[in-house]
């Protein structure tokens, strides 16, 4: 057991539970290779999972922090209760191609230096701090990108409905197309945060193109859109409102 505010961590080329793991009162337990087989509970603690890990038992995290890592797929968390508290994903869900419901798996999610590969992504919410990836990704659920946050989207990159906001206060905030020709679907990416921040939603290289579906405005924060050096072309709808700054840039930029 974990307590108290101090660290336990458990490593081996394996770590197998078949007893009771805990992480209470403030308490933190990291685990590196886990196999659990009976009871992972934290309680107002926090739990980090790391390596190669697997849950074949129970894992309930009420109040706590609960940090995924590795490289892992859905199936391995196997047995998941939540109520309240954080899940941050600092690893690699592979969950490629296949649709990912978070009101029914995870809960609300935060991308924290994690990678998430999915198909359809809908439910509970979705925030990122720091540097993340969204791989083959179509959002049906909002995401929200704090202060100073990068989400880098390659493989294939939709929006069904959902809205994305860029807080930017007072950092630069950043929704990157990897190789990404268009970004499409339907939906709202919004700039929001501060004045002094920026948003910005740009490709890494090639053409981009807004589709007819995806509106793009300002709310509470200014930005820029596109890369200086190549076209831009936009489909749906810009707007730049509140008395807050959009640039739009590009080698040509295409209203249609």
């Amino acid at each position: 057991r974990a307590e108290g505010g101090r660290t336990l961590t458990l490593q081996g080329s394996t770590v197998t539970n078949t007893g009771t793991l805990e992480a209470v009162t403030g308490g933190t337990l990291s685990a590196t290779n886990l196999r659990n087989e009976a009871a992972l509970t934290a309680n107002g603690g926090s739990v980090t999972l790391n390596g190669t890990w697997t849950n074949l038992g129970t894992f309930t995290a009420t109040n706590a922090t609960v940090n995924l890592g590795g490289t892992f797929p859905l199936a391995a968390l196997g047995t998941f209760t939540r109520t309240g508290g954080t899940v941050n994903l600092t690893g690699t869900l592979d969950h490629a191609g296949q649709g990912l419901d978070l009101d029914e798996q995870l809960g609300p999610l935060v991308l924290n230096g994690g990678t998430l590969k999915a198909g359809r992504v809908e439910g509970a919410s979705l925030t990122a701090t720091s540097s993340n990836t969204l791989d083959g990704v179509t959002l049906a659920t909002n995401l929200t990108l704090r202060n100073a946050a990068t989400v880098t989207a390659r493989t294939s990159f939709a929006l069904d409905g959902a809205v994305v906001s860029l807080e930017s206060e007072p950092s630069t905030t950043q929704l990157l197309l990897e190789n990404l020709p268009i970004l499409a679907g339907t939906g709202e990416v919004r700039l929001a945060g501060a004045s002094f921040g920026t948003g910005v939603l740009r490709q890494t290289s090639g053409a981009l193109t807004l589709a007819p579906g995806i509106t793009l405005r300002t709310t509470t924060g200014s930005g820029v859109v596109g890369l200086s050096s190549a076209p831009l072309v936009v489909q749906g709808t810009v707007r730049a409102e509140g008395g807050r700054t959009l640039t739009l840039q590009g080698s040509t930029v295409t209203n249609t």
